[in-house]
């Protein structure tokens, strides 16, 4: 069974184990190399061994050590100990040259030879940073942002100091935000708030999700939570269940009017249906339209609707979340939701449910193009910073005024659709008037690794998505048309 939720414990043993492999293997690959091309470049190996032969695989040694791949830092071990294993046949006296044989015999000397082996030195590290950087984040699906700040996933809520953005030049808070903080703790403990939440097959993620929206949740005068729950196959529907067994403020809607109760709608699998499929959409534009429809039912006269991912295995910055409620001239704002990178650290992780205020609501961009676009606008903004204006986005988390959306639907007139469910729901609120929309900055929360394990990826879903990345960047085929899909 593959697994769909991220587990930090588990991917950091699992990094433990890969870092106490690799290292000692590619620095053993090094120290052979590193003396297997001062033995090429001055001994005459054998009378077969000519000069010329003795330069080519000196280069092809050093190419094949500095080549940032796996199986090329093999090669060069394998050619390492041919040429060890050359040398011992050749005799003892070939090992221990003489003086002038030295002199007559080398490849480089002096400066020149310094200078090689310091630039083999220099590439190779850098070669070997990238070796394990991917192979933290393709096997251990983790990076060095996640294991040096483990705080961000073993704790439910996290402190300023804790976060370590590399983007923010210093973490002291202005007095501003900590005024907006204040101010936002006040009004939410005046306030009501409902969550809305979709849930399948996230039974790991059950306790860590209670965690933040009781937590959360405690700090308005009151809360609800509304979760459509289908098809788990992991015991999710009882965990939620009992929760609501212990917590009457939770809600798990029922599929009775669809003859499933129980809601064994027999749905394949979100993630099996492929990441861009407009069938996958459908499922989720239906699914959150239903949580929207009980909440403008049943709580109208609350003052928040907040909807959130329920498989976030990262913490939440709990008082950027209440600098939210400071302002009340906002219809949306969503958060600075998280994932890392092994070169960018953080990045924002939700591209495709963003629009800038300058966008189009049928922007046709795909997913690389969105990536890069919200990276580039939202990134940089730091804790305390003005918020963004944005025609829509999620990140993970999204605040509304209750009012805002009492009267929008997911599911637009005469079938019209956006490449994200998100959109569709922005777009009606935007006709309807009610289309301040924002990023806030300060509500940072980090959502991990999304879907299944990168380990458990199939080639062909790595072919899938390094064709549509080269489609992205030369542009070789048609744009993908506005109904283009992807879970946001």
């Amino acid at each position: 069974m593959l697994i769909e939720n991220y587990d930090f414990l588990r991917a950091q043993k699992r990094s433990g184990i890969l870092l106490a492999i690799l290292l000692p293997i590619l620095l053993v690959a090094f120290l052979l190399g590193f003396s297997t091309l001062i033995l090429l470049n001055q001994l005459s190996l054998t009378a077969k061994w000519s000069p010329a032969m003795r330069k080519t695989l000196f280069w092809i040694l050093f190419v094949l050590l500095i080549l940032p791949f796996f199986w090329n830092q093999c090669a060069a071990l394998f050619l390492c100990a041919l040429v060890i294993v050359s040398i011992f046949l050749s005799g003892v006296s070939t090992l221990t040259p003489t003086t002038s044989a030295l002199s007559s015999t080398s490849l480089y000397r002096g400066v020149t030879l310094t200078w090689i082996l310091v630039i083999l030195t220099i590439l190779y590290a850098v070669s070997m940073y990238f070796i394990l950087m991917v192979a933290l984040y393709m096997y251990g699906t983790s990076t060095p942002y996640d294991l040096s700040h483990p705080l961000i996933y073993t704790q439910t809520f996290i402190d300023l100091e804790d976060i370590h953005l590399p983007t923010a030049p210093q973490y002291d808070m202005s007095l501003f935000h900590q005024e907006q903080v204040e101010h936002g703790k006040k009004k939410a403990a005046s306030s009501r708030i409902v969550f809305g939440v979709l849930a399948r097959d996230v039974a790991p993620t059950v306790e860590g999700m209670k965690k933040k929206i009781e937590g959360l949740g405690d700090l308005f005068q009151d809360y609800r939570v509304v979760i459509f729950e289908n098809d788990s196959n992991d015991g999710t529907r009882d965990l939620l269940q009992a929760w609501h067994r212990d917590n009457p403020r939770v809600q798990i809607l029922s599929c009775c009017e669809e003859g499933q109760c129980e809601c064994r709608l027999s749905v394949q699998h979100l993630h099996q249906m492929g990441m861009e499929s407009s069938q996958r959409m459908d499922k989720l534009r239906h699914f959150r339209q239903k949580v929207l429809r009980y909440v403008q039912q049943h709580y109208a006269d609350y003052d928040y609707y907040l909807v959130i991912d329920f498989d976030l295995p990262g913490a939440v910055y709990r008082d950027g979340f209440l600098s939210t409620f400071a302002r009340d001239d906002f219809d949306m704002v969503f958060a600075r939701g998280l994932t890392t990178f092994p070169l960018f650290s953080t990045a924002l992780y939700d591209g495709i449910a963003y629009l800038s205020d300058k966008d189009s609501f049928d922007d046709p961009s795909n997913d690389l193009e969105t990536f890069l676009r919200i990276n580039r606008n939202l990134r940089f903004l730091r804790i305390g910073d003005p918020w963004a204006p944005a025609r829509s986005g999620f990140n993970g988390m999204a605040i509304y005024r209750m009012k805002s959306v009492l009267h929008a639907t997911y599911t637009l007139p005469g079938g019209k659709k956006h490449r994200c469910e998100h959109i569709d729901l922005h777009y009606d609120m935007y006709q309807k008037g009610f289309g301040r929309i924002y990023y806030n900055p300060s509500m940072i929360l980090f959502a991990g690794h999304q879907g299944k394990e990168r380990k458990d990826t199939t080639w062909k879903e790595y072919k899938k998505y390094v064709s549509g990345l080269w489609t992205a960047v030369v542009g070789t085929t048609s744009t993908r048309s506005s109904t283009t899909t992807h879970i946001c």
